[in-house]
């Protein structure tokens, strides 16, 4: 998906340079914005995967699971998230506002 955002953002550069060129310079304004528009959501996604295996190293780190197995995309329940783990208190602890992920 980064890959994709990065062709859209230099196509638009191209075509942004030929608007330029042609004097037409409210269409290149325009072509320019969502290049960068184009270009910081590659930066977005490539960060988005980063940050995603980062956590997995750090829960693996915590409870001793394999990154790889962790289903990241159960919603985000805290429920969920812990029972899965057999963590009962830390979602109690959540729950009433008393648990800092020490993260």
């Amino acid at each position: 998906m980064e890959r994709a955002f990065q062709i859209i953002a230099v196509v638009l550069a191209g075509i942004a340079a030929f608007l330029l060129y042609s004097g037409n310079k409210d269409a290149a304004f325009v072509t320019i914005v969502f290049g960068c528009i184009a270009f910081f959501f590659s930066v977005r996604t490539q960060s988005k995967v980063r940050v995603e295996k980062e956590n997995a190293a750090i829960i693996a780190q915590k409870y001793g699971d394999d990154p790889d197995e962790i289903d990241f995309d159960h919603g985000g329940n805290l429920d969920t998230e812990f029972e899965m783990r057999g963590d009962r208190e830390t979602v109690d602890k959540a729950k009433s506002g008393e648990f800092r992920p020490d993260i």
